[in-house]
């Protein structure tokens, strides 16, 4: 025969057992929920943050960009007051210095000159003859119309700077010595298509052409 045992089962047992196993589901349950909130908002965060960065950048750049603008405008302003003035300094100084090279350049001129072109102011005697030194023909002109009114006129050239060689080359005839370095020439030839006068040296017969605006290369008008 088989025996039937009876198992007794203790309500209140149960109730606080399913009790107990719903409690930790739900704690379970909670935890999964609440873990899955903070790495949302981590998330929401982290994601956030790029944003946050950017726009502070932004306003950083947008504000150095001001500032440099405004450094530029502060900075170029006097830069160009600056320069001006820089400006007017070597404007003085170059306006001055022609002035100051033209009076040299005219006095070192003048003393070569002096240098260069001897003047008779005494009669000279050559040979039997004595040429004096004539006043009142001051130009070409002058000259001109004493040689055409056949007065006994003469001309001296300062050759003290022509050497004898030069001289040869020059005129194709030897070299003379000549009295203080004078070659006296009296006129032969008065051009008309080519204004001139032509003289003869009295030392080498040379032939010197003495046109309108050379009358100052002579050094002396004389007369016998």
């Amino acid at each position: 025969m088989t025996t039937k045992k009876s198992v007794k089962v203790d309500g209140e047992f149960l109730t606080s057992l399913f009790e107990t196993k719903a409690n930790e589901i739900l704690a379970k349950e909670s935890k999964k929920k609440a873990t899955k909130k903070v790495s949302t908002e981590k998330s929401e965060v982290k994601a956030e943050k790029p944003k946050t960065k950017k726009t502070v950048k932004a306003t950083k750049k947008a504000d150095t960009e001001k500032v440099v603008k405004d450094d530029e405008k502060i900075t170029k302003k006097p830069a160009t007051k600056k320069v001006v003035k820089k400006a007017e300094k070597p404007a003085k100084e170059q306006a001055e210095k022609p002035k100051k090279a033209t009076k040299k350049a005219k006095a070192e001129v003048e003393q070569e000159q002096e240098k260069a072109l001897r003047r008779i102011k005494k009669p000279l005697k050559i040979a039997k003859s004595t040429y004096k030194v004539v006043t009142d023909i001051n130009n070409y002109d002058e000259l001109l119309k004493a040689v055409e009114s056949e007065r006994e006129i003469a001309v001296a050239f300062d050759c003290s700077e022509v050497s004898k060689s030069d001289y040869e080359n020059i005129f194709h005839v030897p070299y003379v010595n000549m009295k203080d370095n004078f070659d006296v020439c009296e006129p032969i030839f008065i051009g008309e298509k080519v204004p001139r006068l032509v003289f003869a040296s009295i030392y080498s017969e040379a032939l010197w052409d003495l046109f309108p605006e050379e009358f100052d290369l002579v050094s002396a008008v004389l007369e016998k």
